[in-house]
Order: structure tokens, then C-alpha cells, then sequence
């Protein structure tokens, strides 16, 4: 966040989670926007390329492409055996620009740290914005604390869901 983030996004409310607060938007910033859109166009690029691969096979053996992407995937069948070692280079490139949901999650994490993140250092009465959070950051967060940052993220992503909400007054904090 830049020095000018406080007067442009004075939150009201934040959400606590583990040692880390987090600004209540009920909307994602541009930069966030932005990194979502890179990461959906990483993801796109390995689908564009599955697709590729999957008309060719088509191609070759003379059937559709629906039936190409169900051999595809389901290559650890011994009948697709063949393919693995024919197709070799298409697949190392797909497998490299893919990402598992695990990979992409930890992706958007480390996204929001930057962008929204605060922890109070040890002997601190400030919160400090977590800018500087990196993957490997990310990678050192128990599973919990990750799968809440990624809950939350969700929820300024796709909005809040107002029905049945339970009372939040613990996590909250002005």
C-alpha cells in the first residue's frame, strides 16, 4: 500500500485473524483486481494449451475432442500409456504453467498480505502493513490461519453473504 492508502481507505472495521488484521472493504481494490486477472490468465494459458493438445489427439486418432481431453485426463490408465511418452514436451509445458488449487490459493494469499495485511510487531502499539509478505511468508502459515485469510479474500471477492450471520463482534475491531 502506498503512504496515501489511510485517506483513501479509512476501514471502519477489520477483521482479526491469528495475529493479522485485515481492512473490511466489502469490494476488492484495483491491484487486487489485477492480481486475480494475472493469476486467471496463468491458469487460462495451461487450459488454452490442454485444449490444444487435446484437438490434436484428436486429430490423430479420429475422435472427438470431448473423448481427446477424457484420455487426457486419464493418462495413468495402462491403454494411455503411449501418450505419456508421444506427447511428452505438450505435457511437461501444460503440467509447468498449471497450478493446483493449493498453489493458487497460497498465490491469492500472499496477493492480499500485500495488499490488505497488518500485524502488531512484538513491542509495538502500531499495526505495520505486511507489504513486503512473500511466498515464503505464506508457506510458513498454519493451514488454518491460510484457509481463513483465503476465506476472507473470498468474501471481498464475491461479497458478503448478510443471511444467517452469526454474531462476528469477537473478530471485529475498530
Amino acid at each position: 500500500m502506498s503512504k496515501y492508502s489511510s485517506v483513501l481507505f479509512g476501514a471502519e472495521l477489520y477483521e482479526k485473524i491469528g495475529p493479522f488484521r485485515f481492512p473490511i472493504w466489502k469490494e476488492l481494490n484495483p491491484g487486487e483486481v489485477r492480481g486475480f486477472e494475472r493469476l486467471a490468465r496463468k491458469q487460462a494459458q495451461s487450459s488454452y494449451k490442454s485444449i490444444k493438445l487435446a484437438e490434436r489427439l484428436a486429430g490423430e486418432r479420429g475422435i472427438s475432442v470431448k473423448a481427446a481431453i477424457d484420455v487426457l485426463s486419464n493418462l495413468s490408465a495402462p491403454e494411455n500409456e503411449d501418450l505419456v511418452y508421444q506427447y511428452a514436451a505438450e505435457l511437461d509445458e501444460i503440467q509447468s504453467a498449471s497450478m493446483s488449487e493449493f498453489a493458487l490459493k497460497m498465490e491469492y494469499v500472499t496477493m492480499f498480505m500485500q495488499y490488505r495485511g497488518e500485524v502488531k510487531m512484538p513491542g509495538s502499539r502500531d499495526y505495520t502493513q505486511t507489504s513486503d509478505w512473500s511466498m515464503e511468508d505464506t508457506e510458513k502459515l498454519p493451514k488454518k490461519v491460510l484457509n481463513e485469510i483465503h476465506d476472507l479474500l473470498v468474501k471481498e471477492r464475491d461479497g458478503w453473504d448478510t443471511k444467517g450471520k452469526e454474531d462476528e463482534g469477537d473478530k471485529k475491531e475498530n
